[in-house]
């Protein structure tokens, strides 16, 4: 399996590359978690026929509120190094970054009420705050705890799989959030005065 975490047209989303046939792979998206954020099959579709990869077929559920793609295609030319030459194209291609590239580490668990993802909600958890390579600092929900503050602020019930097993990793606003920058001085992390809204970053278990 080979998962990338990409960026296309600000909306940021992974592939999950699958090989589930001889000469099949199976390649997931998944959108930020937003009603407004739909990420177009047709930009995975382009890209693999650029690779000379044959557009099998797609699968769209419609009753999913959040959108999730299982693109399936298929090239008879495949050969043993075949998912190798793969991952290259796609790198090359795209500049996707492979995840475990991010070298996310763990700090130390944290309380925190969410106010930068979702403003109108009281919800606070326990969650584990991340650092990268990049030292850029990264605290994490599971897919579920999303949905459940989702349903929480807009009162509406979001479907979901409950056997997902995706993380989905926010980079702190740690302008507001001064009590968690004090902390994170022992890591010899330095604060920096940033405007930028969050950033959602889409990781999965390798």
């Amino acid at each position: 399996m080979l998962t990338y975490l990409a960026k296309n047209d600000s909306i940021d989303y992974y592939l999950d590359i699958q090989e589930s046939s001889k000469y099949n792979y199976q390649i997931k998206s998944a959108p930020r978690i937003s009603k407004l954020s739909l990420l177009s099959a047709v930009n995975l579709k382009d890209i693999m026929l650029s690779l000379g990869y044959k557009y099998n077929q797609i699968n769209i559920n419609p009753k999913d509120t959040i959108k999730t793609y299982d693109v399936l295609y298929k090239n008879t030319n495949l050969n043993p190094e075949a998912l190798s030459k793969l991952e290259k194209d796609i790198l090359s291609y795209t500049g996707y970054k492979r995840i475990s590239d991010y070298g996310i580490i763990p700090i130390k668990k944290i309380t925190i009420e969410n106010k930068s993802l979702l403003p109108k909600t009281k919800v606070k958890t326990t969650s584990e705050l991340y650092l990268d390579k990049n030292k850029t600092v990264f605290y994490r929900y599971t897919f579920k705890e999303l949905v459940a503050m989702l349903n929480k602020k807009t009162k509406e019930y979001y479907q979901y799989d409950y056997v997902n097993t995706n993380y989905y990793d926010f980079e702190l606003d740690l302008t507001s959030e001064t009590t968690i920058a004090k902390s994170l001085s022992q890591y010899g992390i330095k604060i920096k005065n940033s405007t930028a809204k969050t950033k959602v970053y889409t990781f999965q278990k390798l």
